[in-house]
């Protein structure tokens, strides 16, 4: 640990908080324990002058459960950390049995996350890298880029594309029927999500 006290960033992986779903999740060496480990992370936040970043990799069947999400969150409140990330797999696995949370799932676990942690710090990362980097020309290409990154209140949306388009909600419309987006309803809010 004293090696990583000299470092500006440290990122944390924390896939679960539940010793059997991390196992399956994470396939540790027989030596590790969850618990000691998690011990450890507090310390390393306590003592630590750096930032520190979290990924909770998200993972259908295994730690996509709303109980699952909460006990993450709230281990991860307790920490000194800048951002949250909240991740799914978007390159080939390396288990044939591991796949994407529902976009429902993800969903939900960004809203729980936001909840206990605080919007600003809770980013998706459910895209894969573009293959370069431009300058975005389009407000739809920029509405999809960011729900990308997070979903999308349908109302902010509306927002700001009625600085563009007369008829926002048409153009909305005609990414869902793209199937580029779907409309979810959480906590009786609409939000867009951008599809893969």
């Amino acid at each position: 640990m004293d090696d990583l006290l000299n470092l500006n960033l440290v990122s944390i992986k924390v896939d679960s908080v539940v010793e059997e779903t991390w196992k399956k999740i994470n396939r540790p060496h027989t030596s590790l324990k969850l618990d000691l480990i998690l011990d450890d992370i507090r310390e390393f936040s306590r003592v630590f002058h750096g930032k520190i970043i979290t990924e909770t990799m998200l993972v259908k069947e295994f730690n996509t459960n709303e109980q699952e999400i909460k006990e993450i969150a709230n281990f991860i409140s307790k920490l000194k950390f800048s951002k949250a990330y909240l991740a799914v797999p978007i390159r080939p696995p390396a288990e044939k049995w591991v796949s994407k949370p529902s976009e429902e799932e993800l969903l939900m676990a960004y809203n729980v996350f936001n909840r206990e942690l605080g919007m600003e710090k809770v980013e998706l990362l459910n895209m894969p890298e573009p293959d370069n980097f431009q300058l975005i020309e389009s407000p739809l290409s920029e509405l999809l880029r960011l729900t990308a990154v997070h979903p999308l209140r349908i109302d902010y949306a509306v927002k700001i594309l009625s600085r563009f388009y007369d008829d926002p909600l048409k153009e909305i419309s005609e990414l869902e029927k793209k199937k580029l987006i779907k409309i979810l309803e959480y906590d009786g809010v609409s939000f867009i999500v951008r599809r893969f």
